[in-house]
């Protein structure tokens, strides 16, 4: 919001004349009493003159100021001015707007659209920043692809999604198979590693499966469930894995697994 007092004014100026339509909404205060309205509205000229000046014994508050292009050509040099036309007095840069856009200054900041209404740039003021205010992005916005396994809060590019799908994809296309003793006595969690390996990342998520239904000895004939087992990569050799079931299992069973991406 701009407070204006009593014969302040308010002052613009576009690289282009008669093409930028301005309209300034607000309030003003006199005497006690609070008005609503349009402000000023008009077009902007090629050298910088007053746009709207506070009557006598009233205070003007400025909510919001649309600057709309009128032309089908961009236009440049847009400035807005505060109480003069100096450059000491300039409250804006110097703003381009596009081809039949629009430019919004109000109390979440200065916001740039095209002739379709799509966000081309911002300027959020500090209260926008604290409510988080989200954008939507033009159709099309283009963004560095980030690195693969990047887990950090960067924007993800649909590159890197068919990335990342793709590195999935060709590591699981080798499936191997290891057996596992988990000794005589019955019990529903435990560990074992996969030893012998070569070429391995540290790190890495193994997946795995159990193979089949168990010929192995249970402690419970009726029922079986299903053994879950996860594994890590410890290092360039050797795989840990995790195991646990529902029921009681001994002996040796076997496990389809394969590294992750």
């Amino acid at each position: 919001m701009l407070t204006l007092a009593a014969t302040n004014t308010l002052a613009g100026v576009a690289g282009t004349g008669s093409a930028i339509t301005y309209t300034i909404f607000g309030m003003t205060l006199l005497s006690g009493a609070e008005t609503f309205a349009i402000l000023a509205q008009g077009q902007l000229g090629s050298s910088a003159s007053t746009l709207y000046t506070v009557s006598a014994s009233t205070t003007a508050f400025i909510k919001q100021i649309i600057l709309a292009n009128t032309t089908g050509s961009s236009v440049s040099g847009v400035i807005l001015f505060a109480n003069g036309t100096g450059a000491g007095n300039q409250i804006t840069g110097s703003i381009l707007i596009p081809a039949n856009g629009t430019v919004m200054i109000d109390d979440d900041g200065m916001a740039v659209y095209d002739q379709n209404g799509s966000l081309l740039s911002s300027i959020l003021s500090q209260t926008a920043q604290s409510l988080n205010v989200a954008s939507t992005l033009p159709n099309n916005t283009l963004a560095t692809t980030q690195s693969a396994l990047d887990s950090s809060t960067k924007v993800a590019t649909t590159a890197y999604a068919d990335n990342a799908v793709a590195a999935y994809s060709s590591s699981v296309k080798t499936i191997h198979q290891t057996t596992a003793d988990f000794g005589a006595q019955p019990a529903k969690n435990g560990s074992f590693q996969i030893t012998g390996l070569s070429g391995l990342t540290t790190g890495k998520i193994v997946f795995l499966s159990q193979v089949g239904q168990p010929t192995s000895a249970l402690t419970d004939s009726i029922e079986f469930d299903q053994i879950i087992a996860t594994g890590v990569v410890l290092n360039s050799t050797t795989i840990q894995v995790n195991w646990g079931c529902a029921t009681n299992v001994a002996n040796s069973w076997t496990f389809n697994y394969w590294i992750g991406a």
